[in-house]
This record gives C-alpha cells, structure tokens and sequence, in this order.
C-alpha cells in the first residue's frame, strides 16, 4: 500500500500467524512529529484501509504497543567497545532500515559480546585490548559489512524522487490500465506517458535510470 505511512518515508506490514494477525505501520519520527501523527493515528489509518478492514472485521485486540527503533545504523554506531564495556543491539544502533532487521542484529552481536566476554575472563583482561575482538567478530559476520552497504539508505530514501514519485506513477498506472471504462489502450497508455512525464522531464528520467 502507497499510503500505508500516509505519505511518509515508512511502512505497513501484516503478519500471519497460526491464530491471530498482527498489524503495524511505522515512519521515521521527525516525519510523523511534522505531520502531526501519533502511532495509534498511523495504526488506525492502517486498519481502516480498504485492503486491511475486510481482514480485521470482527476480529478483536489482544495486544497494542508502540516504540521507537534505533535506524541511525552504521553512521550514527557508538565506539562499540571500551575498557569493561561492548555495547550490542539497539543501543549499538544495530539496525538495518532498509531491510527492516534489527532483532537478527541484536542476537548476533549479543552472541559475539559473550564469546568476546568468555575470551575476556579466560585471559583475565577485560581492557579495550580484548574486547576490540568484539568489533573484530562484527566485521567478520554479516552485521557491520551489511551496516556499511547500506549506511546512506535512509537519507537516500528520503530526497530521492525513485521512492516518492514512481510508486505513486506505478499505482495510477496499474489503475488506469485496468480500469474498464470503453478508452482504447493506445489512448490510455498515452496517457500514462504523459503523467509520466508531468511527474519528471527526460532529464530527471535519464539520472534516474542511471
């Protein structure tokens, strides 16, 4: 759904599960503070969704929560270890927005700051020195090389017209196309060129091929 985030850089999702569904929308804060939404606002507009209300429909609420994630990611990580200290999962900043991971981080890095710790006890040194095989664990896992893929995609994700324009492009195109309505195809794929082409000149098309 285009809408889910009512216009925001975020998301919707709907799990399954064996008994119950869980439903939840998420966008970054500053735009939500900005546009004046509260988690229930966004969650709500996500239920009464004309593709979500037909799932819902006398169903009833078990459970509500709200909170924030941590997606500075890679740019905004803390020194990860020090003299007795690691730091893992969230307060780390160990989460990957783009493919919404952050759980999968968090078990990792925790796994590896205990063998760092169990390593650290053996040798008696709990200084910078052995713990910097934290960090070492990290870059030979998936965590920190995946971070520094995609450490610049939210910011990427925010300015960029590819994730703002085309999927609003696509959806009125997908509804044009498949609207029956008696317009010839050649008139109605015309027209979708056009609104193309309202949308970005050849220029901006181009660089966003590119």
């Amino acid at each position: 759904m285009a809408d889910a985030a009512a216009g925001m850089l975020g998301m919707g999702f709907i799990y399954t599960n064996k008994t119950t569904l869980s439903v939840g929308v998420g966008a970054l804060l500053e735009d939500a503070i900005h546009g004046g939404f509260t988690p229930f606002d966004l969650l709500q507009r996500m239920k009464a969704h004309p593709m979500v209300a037909p799932l819902l429909e006398g169903g009833q609420t078990l459970e509500y929560l709200s909170h924030m994630i941590p997606e500075g990611g890679y740019n905004s990580m803390p020194q990860l270890f020090g003299n007795g200290i690691m730091i893992a999962g969230d307060a780390a900043m160990l989460v990957n927005s783009l493919h919404r991971e952050g759980s999968n981080l968090a078990i990792t890095s925790g796994r590896m700051a205990a063998d760092t710790a169990i390593e650290a006890h053996e040798k008696g040194d709990f200084s910078a020195r052995t713990l910097h095989h934290y960090r070492e664990r990290l870059e030979h896992s998936f965590v920190l090389p995946d971070l520094r893929k995609y450490r610049n995609a939210s910011s990427y994700m925010e300015t960029h017209p590819i994730f703002s324009v085309y999927p609003e492009f696509a959806s009125q195109a997908a509804r044009e196309m498949l609207t029956v309505d008696g317009v010839p195809k050649r008139t109605k794929q015309w027209k979708i060129i056009q609104s193309l082409f309202q949308r970005r000149n050849i220029f901006g098309l181009a660089w966003d091929a590119l």
